[in-house]
């Protein structure tokens, strides 16, 4: 888009939608993207084709270039949206498709498609159409490489789901339970039951649900929520049982402490009945030579 590329070094507000607004310098132009440095020194590549309006402060339009230090920001150089997220890959990223905002390391870069990979919910997939921008997160070293480590633990799983290209993963994931448009209005989760070039089909308790493919921003495995539900089970099981055995000793503990104090008592006792005694029979003793 010609127009976009006119505004190369001016200092907009872009809009994408909802609360979706950022100010800052417009550094670069592709056929498809375009890269902005924010006021908070971050840099935000966005998909034109979910650029609403940019706005430009005419007041600025000949001082743009001083509102941001003179050096020039670090970004990644790509012709195209597709090359741009390759070179992204295994990086910690934070994706923005509307309503949902997802940051987590990306692990999957393929035709129509990506992969991010969080904690939480292991690996997510976006179709690349929904993707309105991507910026790379201030993380530290330590973050990213726990997360590494973490998807290592998926990693089996995930080589199985993968497939090159939107509807082959959907097809890998048949009779899977899935999570559509997580952590959005219209999210649904179901059964996939049957996958066709235009709309798949869910079962949900009674009810048989189908979806246009090309409305589904993203997808995940529901599986994933499930095995971390299990190993959190199993975990307070786990502590639950050490908690026993240490009640367990403690009370086998206390009730050795009674038993040798219960001795300690009834020796302590004999000896003073026997002191007592000695006592009482030196005094008779003592009255009867007296006596004599």
């Amino acid at each position: 888009m010609e127009y976009i590329q006119s505004l190369k070094g001016s200092t907009c507000w872009v809009y994408q939608g909802g609360n979706e607004t950022s100010f800052g310098k417009i550094v670069d132009t592709t056929e498809d993207f375009m890269v902005m440095h924010t006021e908070s020194d971050e840099i935000i590549y966005y998909n034109i084709a979910h650029v609403k309006t940019i706005c430009e402060d005419s007041t600025l339009r000949f001082v743009s270039l001083n509102c941001f230090e003179n050096n020039e920001p670090e970004y990644v150089l790509a012709k195209n949206l597709h090359e741009l997220l390759d070179k992204l890959k295994y990086r910690s990223v934070r994706i923005s498709s509307g309503q949902d905002v997802r940051t987590g390391m990306l692990v999957e870069v393929k035709e129509d498609y990506i992969g991010i990979f969080t904690e939480e919910d292991g690996v997510t997939f976006y179709t690349s159409s929904y993707i309105h921008s991507i910026s790379e997160p201030n993380r530290s070293a330590s973050d990213i490489t726990y997360q590494e480590v973490e998807f290592q633990t998926f990693q089996p799983m995930n080589s199985q789901i993968i497939g090159k290209n939107f509807n082959q993963l959907l097809t890998n994931l048949k009779f899977s339970w899935i999570n559509i448009n997580r952590n959005r209005l219209d999210r649904i989760d179901g059964l996939l039951v049957e996958i066709y070039e235009d709309y798949l089909t869910l079962i949900q308790k009674q009810m048989v649900i189908r979806i246009p493919i090309n409305q589904i921003r993203n997808v995940s495995f529901a599986g994933v929520s499930i095995l971390k539900e299990e190993s959190t089970i199993n975990s307070e099981l786990v502590i639950a049982d050490d908690r026993d055995s240490i009640r367990d000793e403690n009370l086998l503990s206390l009730s050795s402490e009674t038993s040798n104090e219960s001795h300690e008592v009834k020796n302590n006792s004999e000896e003073d009945t026997q002191e007592i005694t000695e006592d009482v029979a030196d005094e008779e003793s003592s009255k009867k030579k007296q006596v004599n």
